[in-house]
């Protein structure tokens, strides 16, 4: 059960990053710097959260008050990613062996995501795969017929795709001036992250899984609308 429940886990969370990134990414070296930068952006909203949650003594068994720091710093540093971002446009612009490497803010905001969303789910996902690793299996306290680690990928895989979707939506309302698509990351990732307190207090699986997938369609529809997306014939 070991071996299978490891490589199960890895590629039902890993799959989606790993695509993108090879067919939308891995072919340009300004992609895959951005992309990587994001994913260090992320590490240093966590250092920040790690930062708050220890100096902060009393509430550091609530899991609650991780999550809510942890939101906020991310949004916030994903936010000075943009600004970044917008501060180095013009050096973006000229990295192209033609001189020529503009690219649409859309993409630039997908790979930031995609950063985001990687780190995330591989800082997640590692405790995940050396338990899973082991000889026996543990089921999830509100669907005991499945396993723990196998409702923790599909939930990591989830948070990983909806950090793509954040971003680009927020780097488009920041782009447009629109307060709306500002606000619906903060805001969605409030409700996505509280969604997994059900978890931690053994609620059903279903409390957990069906609102998240119902925020990632919806978020999911709402981008694809949103870049004016027409599929093709």
């Amino acid at each position: 059960m070991g071996l299978a429940m490891l490589f199960g886990c890895m590629f039902v969370s890993l799959a989606l990053p790993t695509s993108v990134f090879f067919i939308s990414v891995a072919s340009s070296a300004k992609l895959v710097i951005l992309m990587f930068g994001a994913a260090f952006v992320w590490l240093l909203a966590a250092l920040a959260t790690s930062v708050v949650w220890i100096a902060v003594v009393p509430l550091k068994e609530s899991n609650w008050f991780a999550l809510i720091f942890a939101v906020i710093f991310q949004e916030a540093f994903r936010y000075g990613y943009w600004k970044l971002l917008k501060k180095a446009e013009k050096g973006l612009n000229i990295l192209g062996d033609d001189g020529k490497g503009a690219m649409s803010q859309s993409k630039l905001a997908m790979v930031a995501g995609l950063g985001f969303g990687t780190m995330s789910t591989v800082m997640q996902i590692n405790q995940i795969l050396e338990e899973a690793a082991g000889p026996g299996s543990l089921p999830a306290p509100g669907c005991t017929q499945h396993s723990i680690y196998l409702i923790a990928s599909i939930t990591i895989a989830c948070f990983g795709a909806l950090n793509v979707l954040w971003s680009v939506i927020m780097h488009h309302g920041l782009d447009s001036g629109n307060r709306i698509n500002m606000w619906i990351p903060p805001a969605t990732h409030f409700m996505a992250s509280m969604l997994t307190l059900n978890n931690a207090d053994g609620g059903p699986c279903t409390g957990t899984l069906v609102p998240l997938f119902m925020i990632l369609v919806g978020l999911s529809g709402y981008t694809w609308k949103l870049l004016g997306l027409h599929v093709k014939a």
